[in-house]
Protein backbone atom coordinates (compact mmCIF):
# COMPACT_ATOMS: atom_id res chain seq x y z
CA UNK A 1 0.00 0.00 0.00
CA UNK A 2 1.25 3.27 -1.04
CA UNK A 3 1.47 6.24 1.49
CA UNK A 4 -0.27 9.39 0.34
CA UNK A 5 0.66 12.98 1.95
CA UNK A 6 -0.79 16.03 -0.13
CA UNK A 7 1.14 19.46 -0.58
CA UNK A 8 -1.20 21.94 -1.10
CA UNK A 9 -3.15 20.83 -4.09
CA UNK A 10 -6.68 21.03 -5.25
CA UNK A 11 -8.14 17.62 -4.71
CA UNK A 12 -9.02 16.72 -8.27
CA UNK A 13 -4.73 16.26 -8.64
CA UNK A 14 -4.34 14.69 -5.59
CA UNK A 15 -4.98 10.99 -7.48
CA UNK A 16 -2.06 11.84 -9.62
CA UNK A 17 -0.14 12.55 -6.45
CA UNK A 18 2.95 10.11 -4.59
CA UNK A 19 3.32 12.25 -1.57
CA UNK A 20 0.53 14.53 -0.42
CA UNK A 21 0.53 16.39 2.87
CA UNK A 22 -2.72 18.65 4.38
CA UNK A 23 -3.36 20.89 6.82
CA UNK A 24 -4.17 18.36 9.52
CA UNK A 25 -0.43 16.42 8.83
CA UNK A 26 1.55 19.36 10.41
CA UNK A 27 1.08 21.78 13.30
CA UNK A 28 2.68 24.26 11.50
CA UNK A 29 2.41 25.63 8.45
CA UNK A 30 3.29 28.11 5.57
CA UNK A 31 5.70 29.96 5.34
CA UNK A 32 7.19 27.85 8.60
CA UNK A 33 8.50 24.96 6.51
CA UNK A 34 7.13 21.55 8.17
CA UNK A 35 4.49 20.79 5.34
CA UNK A 36 7.61 20.96 2.67
CA UNK A 37 10.15 19.42 5.00
CA UNK A 38 7.57 16.40 6.12
CA UNK A 39 7.12 15.96 1.94
CA UNK A 40 10.81 15.83 1.29
CA UNK A 41 11.43 13.56 4.09
CA UNK A 42 8.52 10.75 2.98
CA UNK A 43 10.13 10.96 -1.05
CA UNK A 44 13.78 10.36 0.87
CA UNK A 45 14.97 13.91 -0.60
CA UNK A 46 17.09 16.46 0.56
CA UNK A 47 16.20 20.30 1.12
CA UNK A 48 18.62 20.87 -1.44
CA UNK A 49 17.07 18.52 -3.79
CA UNK A 50 14.07 20.20 -4.34
CA UNK A 51 12.66 23.02 -6.05
CA UNK A 52 9.70 24.42 -4.93
CA UNK A 53 6.63 25.70 -7.30
CA UNK A 54 4.56 28.50 -5.59
CA UNK A 55 2.66 31.45 -6.52
CA UNK A 56 2.45 33.26 -3.35
CA UNK A 57 4.84 34.89 -1.29
CA UNK A 58 4.10 32.20 1.76
CA UNK A 59 5.61 30.01 -0.51
CA UNK A 60 8.57 31.68 -1.46
CA UNK A 61 8.71 31.99 2.89
CA UNK A 62 8.01 28.24 2.80
CA UNK A 63 11.10 27.18 0.28
CA UNK A 64 13.71 29.95 2.15
CA UNK A 65 12.73 28.55 5.39
CA UNK A 66 13.16 24.67 4.45
CA UNK A 67 16.53 26.18 2.15
CA UNK A 68 15.00 24.56 -0.69
CA UNK A 69 14.88 26.53 -4.61
CA UNK A 70 11.73 28.04 -5.35
CA UNK A 71 10.41 28.72 -8.66
CA UNK A 72 7.69 31.23 -8.84
CA UNK A 73 4.25 30.23 -10.95
CA UNK A 74 3.17 33.88 -12.65
CA UNK A 75 -0.06 32.10 -13.82
CA UNK A 76 -2.40 32.21 -11.04
CA UNK A 77 -2.15 36.47 -10.24
CA UNK A 78 -1.50 36.07 -6.76
CA UNK A 79 0.25 38.84 -5.69
CA UNK A 80 4.13 38.36 -4.86
CA UNK A 81 5.53 41.02 -3.31
CA UNK A 82 8.36 40.37 -1.26
CA UNK A 83 9.65 36.95 -3.39
CA UNK A 84 13.27 39.17 -4.48
CA UNK A 85 15.25 36.12 -5.85
CA UNK A 86 13.32 32.90 -7.13
CA UNK A 87 15.47 30.36 -8.56
CA UNK A 88 13.57 30.69 -11.67
CA UNK A 89 10.25 32.40 -13.07
CA UNK A 90 7.44 30.31 -14.71
CA UNK A 91 4.98 32.34 -16.73
CA UNK A 92 2.56 29.46 -17.83
CA UNK A 93 2.09 25.52 -16.96
CA UNK A 94 3.74 25.10 -20.15
CA UNK A 95 7.34 26.35 -18.50
CA UNK A 96 6.48 23.92 -15.60
CA UNK A 97 5.89 20.62 -18.11
CA UNK A 98 9.00 21.99 -19.97
CA UNK A 99 11.18 21.39 -17.10
CA UNK A 100 9.96 17.81 -16.83
CA UNK A 101 11.38 16.48 -20.02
Amino acid sequence: KKEQYVIDMPSSLNALMDIVVVEEDTTAHKPDPAPLLKAIKAMGLQPSEVLYVGDATSDYLCAQNAHCGFALALWSGLPHEGVDEPDMILHTPQDLLALLK
